[in-house]
């Protein structure tokens, strides 16, 4: 299986993620449209982990929710990102061709990335403490860690090391 149908199975079973019933027989999804409802569903279900575990109160919510939107929408370009270089190592690994200048290249695309992510993660900590109280603004972080955590701990798991 190549590494690219493994991190989408690993995103599928890691999220619950199952086809829904339609009449007569289901069409086969592409891998883009099989990555894009992954996507989604991961988004979907970040958010409703999210609300379960923030104990805000209605007015708060009222608040908290479209600055969350902005956060994601922010996050949006950095995880597209990562997507592209995961893809295109994963081209490269199967093809097994991957060069010392891709690799160097590639390495320095993924620091980019946890750069950029902690900028957006620092840049919303002010707009979220002015609707928020400063615990639970930490407590939003560190749900958004451990999901992030998640996340790369099944990803780290299915990508195999560059040889």
């Amino acid at each position: 299986m190549n590494i690219v149908k493994k991190c989408a199975l690993i995103l599928f079973c890691l999220f619950g993620i199952t086809p829904g019933i339609a009449a007569g027989p289901p069409a086969e999804p592409t891998l883009e449209q099989q990555k894009e409802l992954t996507l989604a569903d991961i988004r979907n279900q970040r958010k409703q982990i999210v609300a379960a575990n923030m104990d805000i109160t209605a007015d708060q919510a009222q608040v908290f929710w479209p600055v969350y939107e902005d956060y994601q929408s922010g996050l949006q370009s950095v995880n597209d990102r990562k997507i592209n270089l995961i893809e295109a190592y994963a081209k490269a690994y199967n093809a097994n061709s991957l060069t010392d200048q891709q690799a160097k290249a590639m390495l320095g695309e993924f620091l980019s990335i946890e750069t950029d992510r902690l900028q957006i993660k620092k840049k919303f900590i002010p707009r979220f403490q002015e609707i928020l109280p400063a615990k639970k603004v930490t407590r939003f972080y560190q749900i958004d860690n451990k999901l992030d955590s998640i996340i790369n701990f099944e990803l780290a798991r299915s990508i195999p090391l560059v040889q």
